[in-house]
């Protein structure tokens, strides 16, 4: 997944490695910002927690904006 794929509104799920992401963030997630140099997004769940700098490589896109 490319950052350019990813826009702001995106429903998206973490896929990458870290167990502590998975469990605390491995539900549905909404793209709020990315960061195209950085390969970079800002994600919140449905429960308003954020996750800031999870690298767009590990997300899946569930659904588009």
């Amino acid at each position: 997944m490319v950052v350019e794929d990813l826009i702001a509104g995106d429903a998206v799920r973490y896929v990458g490695p870290d167990p502590k992401i998975k469990a605390d963030y491995g539900g549905p997630l909404t793209i709020v910002a990315t960061d195209r140099v950085q390969r970079r997004a800002i994600c919140i769940n449905p429960e308003g927690r954020c996750l800031v700098g999870v690298a767009v490589s590990d997300l899946q896109k569930i659904r588009p904006a």
